[in-house]
């Protein structure tokens, strides 16, 4: 699946019907959460790709998939000043997202 999302426009719909569906995803409790994700991502200026797990609501776009990191990484950031080489929160450029698996509840 991840080979068809890495030739998509970010802002192209996503043809979730190639996904797998795996229904005992996230157990008896979703709370929301329909889509889960291995990507990794890498900073503007920096040659390390970091490996973030993803949990998304929807996706209809790779730019969710996109927001979803960017949310995750603030996150991260929020917790644990100096993770990532030390860059604050919102303030830094992703070079590169690579989703590595993907699965969907339903």
């Amino acid at each position: 699946m991840a080979a068809s999302l890495s030739g998509l426009d970010i802002s192209q719909p996503i043809d979730i019907g190639g996904i797998p569906v795996n229904p005992h995803l996230f157990g008896d409790e979703p709370e929301g959460r329909r889509f889960a994700a291995v990507t990794e991502v890498q900073f503007e200026g920096d040659e390390r790709f970091y490996r973030l797990d993803v949990d998304l609501e929807d996706l209809e776009t790779l730019e969710e998939m996109s927001s979803a990191a960017r949310d995750y990484i603030d996150d991260i950031i929020g917790r644990y000043p100096g993770a990532f080489k030390g860059r604050a929160a919102g303030e830094y450029e992703l070079a590169n997202l690579r989703t590595i698996f993907i699965e969907r509840r339903f």
